[in-house]
């Protein structure tokens, strides 16, 4: 495993619980879009948190606290909860909520999760 993937921090898209990259022994049908927490118990998509690069996207200047579910890219509350309101185009007849960053839908049941650094 490379360094960088060993910094990065990860996410428990189920709870918010943030932690580093980490190989989990836990049922042998767990993978990374469906692990549970070490901390909570809690079952959910485990992926790779990114900051949001376009700063056009971001609303006010406040800390990344939340993440968008489900492809794990960083942003303030405002931010997530104005993007998770906003349908955009997502193909010819059809309009969906998207990760401003990279355009992947949103889940239907939770667009976004406050993350919990602990």
């Amino acid at each position: 495993m490379g360094a960088e993937k060993e910094r990065q921090p990860w996410a428990y898209l189920g709870c918010g619980h943030v932690c580093g990259y980490h190989h989990w022994k836990g049922s042998k049908s767990e993978d990374d879009q469906n692990r549970t927490c070490p901390t909570c118990r809690q079952t959910g998509p485990y992926v790779k948190l990114e900051l949001g690069q376009q700063r056009a996207y971001c609303l006010g200047s406040d800390p990344p606290t939340h993440a968008f579910i489900p492809c794990g890219h960083v942003s303030s509350y405002a931010t997530v909860r104005y993007w998770a309101l906003m349908k955009m185009p997502f193909s010819i007849n059809d309009w969906a909520v998207q990760c401003p960053f990279c355009l992947t839908p949103l889940s239907a049941t939770q667009c976004y999760i406050k993350l919990i650094y602990s």
